[in-house]
């Protein structure tokens, strides 16, 4: 199993007073089909759930979030391995200017 976490929140590595809107996409980039469990909480609040069967090269988009300068956070869960094969993209946005784009290398994980 191969765990994702990224959590924004005041005076934290990724402050969330800075961050207006977030927008989220998860691509299986190996050979293999794996599931993915997707939680996103915006204010400690499950915001978002789905379960998907990630296909070779599948790209999912999930829906855009929009904190509102309040913490939040995104948790992934897949039944594969190893977090090799997972490609994360955020864009953080502050009144529709990107301030920064995050990967999955800038997620917390645990193989």
């Amino acid at each position: 199993m191969a765990i994702f976490r990224l959590d924004a929140a005041a005076f934290a590595r990724i402050d969330c007073r800075f961050i207006e809107s977030v927008s989220w996409s998860i691509v299986n980039d190996g050979a293999e089909v794996f599931d993915c469990l997707v939680h996103v909480y915006n204010n400690g609040i499950l915001f978002y759930e789905t379960l998907q069967e990630m296909e070779s090269r599948r790209q999912i988009e999930l829906p855009p979030l929009t904190p509102s300068y309040a913490p939040f956070s995104l948790l992934i869960v897949t039944n594969y391995s190893t977090h090799k094969p997972m490609r994360i993209k955020a864009v953080l946005r502050s009144q529709g200017t990107v301030i920064a784009t995050l990967t999955e290398t800038d997620f917390d994980r645990l193989d």
